[in-house]
């Protein structure tokens, strides 16, 4: 009998001795989880309005390259990634809450894709879909949709980043594009 109880009790402080370690180890987890030190790049930044060189700084803590429009007067400027990995440069009035401007407003996605020209090849054969040449070096793909005017997509060879331009005004998307206005964001 003396052993079983012995038994027992060894059995009930592993328990509690486990339990006591997964305790510490989540404490340590919710402690040190606002640490943004080691951000590598690829988790979720919610929507904030910030300046040239802050979204600067925010790109650079991307691991692929970030595009935009360069700066523009009487704008504000918003950058998001999302769970996806997807980032978004937005254009938003220097007025007004930027949740209700977003979908008025002139918006730059970074899609991180693996091969972005061989996937702009598959949309430019669906129906509908236009391409237009880039001048400059190297050649880039331009895919535009009249199914979805307002969004046109750009790819340069060897690259591993889709680019999406959307404009509430289709003709502006385009134009955006073409002007060569979209540049990495360094």
């Amino acid at each position: 009998m003396n052993y079983s109880y012995r038994a027992h009790q060894r059995r009930r402080f592993a328990i509690l001795a486990v339990v006591a370690v997964a305790v510490l180890v989540v404490a340590y987890l919710l402690l040190s989880g606002g640490d943004d030190d080691d951000d590598d790049g690829s988790g979720p930044v919610a929507a904030g309005v910030l300046s040239a060189d802050e979204l600067r700084e925010r790109a650079g803590d991307v691991n692929f390259t970030v595009y935009w429009a360069g700066p523009r007067d009487d704008t504000r400027l918003e950058f998001e990634r999302t769970d996806e990995g997807n980032v978004f440069v937005r254009y938003l009035p220097e007025e007004g809450d930027p949740a209700d401007e977003r979908s008025d407003s002139l918006t730059i996605g970074s899609y991180p894709v693996g091969d972005a020209v061989a996937g702009l090849k598959v949309v430019a054969k669906r129906p509908g879909a236009e391409t237009y040449d880039l001048p400059g070096e190297p050649k880039a793909i331009v895919v535009s949709n009249e199914n979805a005017p307002n969004s046109v997509y750009v790819a340069l060879p060897d690259s591993a980043v889709q680019v999406e331009v959307y404009h509430p005004d289709p003709k502006r998307a385009l134009e955006t594009v073409l002007s060569g206005e979209v540049v990495p964001l360094s």
